[in-house]
């Protein structure tokens, strides 16, 4: 009992992994914290749509960040992916050394 305890405290706050047979597949989920406070940004099904937001589990702060619908996260991360596109080839080889 007490390791099933340690381990259930241990994978506390720690994105569940995929399971195969589960309705939904959250593309973002565990990739992304939360500007304002820090937190892990956790995603939802509401009508039919995916949404993401901060868990806001911090008691000492109160975020007001908004839901972003997985469309417009995945628009905004392709507008910073084509931006990292056009790099130069120079900057590339600094990164990498």
């Amino acid at each position: 009992m007490y390791d099933r305890a340690r381990a259930a405290m241990h994978n506390r706050g720690k994105p569940k992994k995929f399971r195969r047979g589960t309705k939904y597949h959250f593309t973002f989920r565990g990739l992304l914290t939360c500007a304002e406070c820090g937190r892990f940004v956790t995603a939802e099904t509401k009508k039919g749509h995916i949404y993401y937001h901060c868990t806001k589990r911090n008691k000492d702060y109160d975020c007001r960040q908004p839901f972003i619908r997985e469309e417009a996260l995945a628009s905004e991360f392709t507008t910073i992916l084509d931006r990292l596109a056009v790099m130069p080839e120079s900057w590339i080889e600094n990164m990498l050394s």
